[in-house]
């Protein structure tokens, strides 16, 4: 007898989230032009490790970062305006990006032979730039409230005499926190989506998402696993890369330590900036490419679910007929 059972591997391959992960994959690769906007929308997922500099930073008295202040405030007050002036143009340029990807590849999805473009994606989110703007200043707000309810709490706990009762009260404020901002983010996710193709506001979108996540946890779970599957592969590719440039570059020291005998100090600085160099461009494009692939998976769940793109057919269908009628009964005036 002939099993005709499908095995686990096929089950994957004739699923509808392969399917959307796969066309997902060939239309980000073969539209470059969009890619450089996808370093904008990769920047969230980006995280550096701090754990490394708390031996050193312990070692540091009050007093010396006290003088070292006093004696270089004038730089440290220049580096932090700058830090914060280039932050806020880097969140200013992802609002643009995040608008006008979804916009576009909403657009690509819905029709094959529309062509993507760097130009198109600048013009629509700019043209809807307030509606990301918005939704980004009311997390902002709520992250701000989050922070100043910490520091008002550790400040109290310097006046209050029960220090015990603050504390709990602190490690509630922390948790209670943590999770909302927590369902925030991935909420957000998901929000932006429909603010821009359901035509909903704030608000709506946020009721909206939190039901559509309630209603379809199954096809929820389902989605994060294939992101997670997609991340493993970029999480794999970068570490590809990463052992071939320190292979290369191993072999290079190597190489000429063995022809010259020795290496002077400036030489092994350049390999070091040239590997890095090389090994960050990598990840950069490597992040784009992949936050736009994710980026088009969540827009085909979003839709796939909540049926946003029949919804925009219909809408587009009313106001033809609306406007036909309006002709007809113009046309029966004169």
């Amino acid at each position: 007898m002939k099993n005709n059972q499908q095995g686990f591997f096929s089950k994957i391959q004739n699923s509808k989230y392969y399917e959307a992960a796969e066309a997902g994959f060939w239309r980000i690769w073969e539209n470059k032009s969009i890619w450089f906007w996808g370093i904008f929308i990769s920047v969230g997922a980006m995280s550096f490790n701090h754990n490394q500099t708390k031996g050193k930073q312990n070692q540091v008295s009050k007093e010396e970062a006290y003088n070292f202040f006093i004696e270089y405030w004038q730089w440290i007050l220049l580096a932090v305006g700058v830090a914060l002036m280039l932050g806020i143009i880097f969140w200013l340029i992802s609002i643009v990006a995040r608008v006008g990807v979804i916009e576009e590849l909403n657009k690509k999805q819905n029709n094959k032979k529309y062509v993507l473009g760097f130009k198109k994606i600048w013009e629509v989110g700019i043209s809807k730039f307030k509606k990301i703007f918005y939704l980004d200043l009311v997390v902002i707000a709520i992250v701000f409230s989050f922070l100043l309810a910490v520091a008002g709490t550790i400040a109290l706990a310097y006046f209050a005499e029960n220090k015990l009762l603050v504390g709990f009260i602190l490690g509630g404020i922390i948790l209670v926190g943590s999770l909302i901002l927590l369902s925030l983010a991935i909420l957000k996710l998901f929000v932006q989506v429909l603010l821009l193709l359901g035509n909903l506001d704030i608000k709506e979108s946020f009721i909206k998402s939190w039901n559509i996540i309630k209603n379809n946890i199954k096809e929820l779970v389902k989605l994060c696993l294939t992101s997670f599957v997609i991340s493993l592969i970029k999480g794999a590719i970068i570490s590809v890369i990463f052992i071939l440039i320190a292979v290369i570059g191993l072999s290079s020291y190597f190489l000429l330590i063995t022809r010259f005998g020795f290496l002077m100090e400036s030489v092994i600085i350049v390999l070091g900036v040239i590997s890095f160099t090389i090994f960050f461009s990598c990840i950069l494009v490597i992040s784009a490419f992949f936050a736009l692939w994710k980026m088009d998976l969540l827009i085909w769940w979003v839709k796939m679910i909540d049926g946003v793109k029949e919804k925009e057919i219909k809408k587009i269908e009313v106001e033809k007929k609306v406007i036909i009628e309006k002709k007809v009964v113009v046309g029966a005036g004169a």
